[in-house]
């Protein structure tokens, strides 16, 4: 990354996205967590997609993303 280009255009907004997870990251107990036994990965290969279930004793955090 350009350092001096981070808060002009398409780099403000992939900076704001990366500030937004760096966040997420640090305020939820689930994400915060890096234990595999709270983790559970399956897939959907017919529709594309990748599911991610993250718990924890205060929350949990459910993600899905399409390839």
């Amino acid at each position: 990354m350009h350092w001096q280009v981070q808060h002009e255009g398409g780099h403000a907004v992939l900076w704001r996205f990366y500030q937004r997870l760096i966040h997420l990251r640090q305020t939820q107990p689930a994400l915060k967590k890096l234990d595999k036994t709270c983790l559970q990965v399956s897939s959907r290969a017919d529709e594309k997609l990748i599911l991610i279930h993250r718990t924890s004793a205060a929350n949990q955090v459910f993600l899905s993303t399409e390839l």
